[in-house]
């Protein structure tokens, strides 16, 4: 299986995943290396080393890179219908890009798997003017605009988030997104803004969750038209004690979900037309075997 998500991988990015691939070398062969390595590169490489005697020794790691990465390919796979998803890609050698278009992805794929409303990803605008990553439709015509967000403090995954770092990042996203001279949410349709990390760790979900609803209690009426904040991850985790590792060729078990996962906190002055519910987990599947 880590083969043939790796293979996946490569097929969906194409000359993108090429140029990712000689960057890590080349900052690899750097003296000293590059520590700030793409992140697909780095979950990538871990996915490669993944074998039966390992999953023991290294759990909770390499099975949560091989279930990020699988869902990964999966959302990507299913987000070919979107007109600017080839654009999308093409930036992704970037690893700030590949964060902001895998998070914003990642919420449209479950919108369109868990609600009715229609999603578009709009094209890049022309002429400087401000745009948003996703918009959400209704059959009645309205419309709410969600803005992606990506910040270092919400990384991941070799540290934890504090309740620290989760207001500094809320902060600078909130006036980036909502309240700063350019921001990209206006105050007229309803909002959302979107956090998170590729590899956020699982237990910091709620700890930037808690952040959020104290961030709104005191920021969220001067914007009614925001709906909330919601923060993802793809770096999920497994169902139950590691596996143990068994005589080479036999495939382990391992319950397991490969998806995203969300928290949201809700602005509790919103007055907008549109509500949506975000399913916490959206699981492609709740068993995997390793072989």
């Amino acid at each position: 299986m880590p083969d043939r998500v790796r293979e996946r991988i490569r097929s969906i990015l194409g000359p993108t995943w090429e140029r990712i691939a000689a960057a890590d070398v080349r900052g690899q062969q750097a003296s000293p290396p590059n520590q700030n390595r793409h992140v697909l590169a780095a979950i990538y490489e871990n996915v490669g080393h993944f074998s039966l005697g390992e999953v023991a020794a290294h759990y909770p790691g390499r099975i949560p890179d091989l279930l990020a990465l699988t869902a990964m390919a999966n959302i990507l796979e299913r987000s070919r219908d979107f007109e600017v998803l080839p654009q999308l890609v093409s930036a992704m050698a970037s690893p700030k890009d590949f964060r902001h278009h895998m998070l914003t992805l990642g919420l449209a794929d479950h919108l369109r798997t868990y609600t009715p409303y229609t999603v578009r990803l709009p094209s890049p605008a022309e002429g400087g003017h401000r745009i948003v990553d996703l918009l959400v439709s209704h059959e009645s015509g309205l419309t709410l605009e969600i803005e992606t967000k990506t910040s270092d403090e919400f990384d991941g995954p070799r540290r934890a988030v504090t309740h620290a770092n989760a207001k500094r990042g809320i902060s600078r996203a909130w006036r980036k997104a909502v309240s700063g001279e350019r921001a990209q949410l206006g105050r007229s349709l309803p909002g959302l803004l979107l956090l998170g990390g590729v590899t956020l760790r699982v237990e910091s979900l709620e700890v930037i969750q808690r952040a959020a609803g104290e961030w709104l209690q005191t920021h969220g009426r001067w914007h009614p038209n925001i709906w909330g904040i919601a923060v993802l991850t793809y770096w999920t985790y497994t169902l139950g004690p590691p596996p143990q590792s068994t005589p080479h060729g036999e495939p382990v078990e391992v319950n397991a979900r490969a998806g995203v996962q969300l928290r949201a906190a809700e602005n509790p002055f919103y007055t907008g037309p549109i509500r949506i519910v975000l399913t916490p987990y959206a699981s492609e599947s709740a068993r995997r075997e390793v072989s």
